[in-house]
């Protein structure tokens, strides 16, 4: 699901990639509901595409395109010395652990 998550937060553009379907059949156990929808069993649905354009161009692509997140876009010293520090920047959990997984190691 982070991978989800992640591909919304950052691949998708909110212009060209949420998609409103209408006519779709209605689930009556949905609580948002209107009751016209109810009465006529057809509600709308959403889709979301977060995959860049197959028309753009490789080149631009690869040079708009790269993976920039804390272990890509940083020289492992970088990392190294941030993870070594983290917990007194203030943060309990160690990176990628959820809140509430308790003290990260060492802490």
């Amino acid at each position: 699901l982070d991978e989800v998550w992640w591909a919304l937060t950052t691949r998708m553009h909110p212009r060209d990639g949420i998609h409103i379907a209408e006519g779709k059949v209605a689930n009556p156990l949905i609580p948002w509901l209107r009751p016209d929808e109810r009465v006529t069993n057809e509600t709308a649905g959403v889709y979301f595409d977060a995959r860049f354009p197959p028309s753009w161009d490789p080149e631009y692509r690869a040079r708009h395109c790269a993976i920039v997140d804390f272990e890509h876009a940083w020289p492992a010293e970088v990392r190294e010395r941030v993870l070594g520090r983290w917990t007194e920047y203030g943060y309990r959990n160690g990176p990628g652990r959820p809140p509430g997984a308790g003290p990260a190691e060492g802490a």
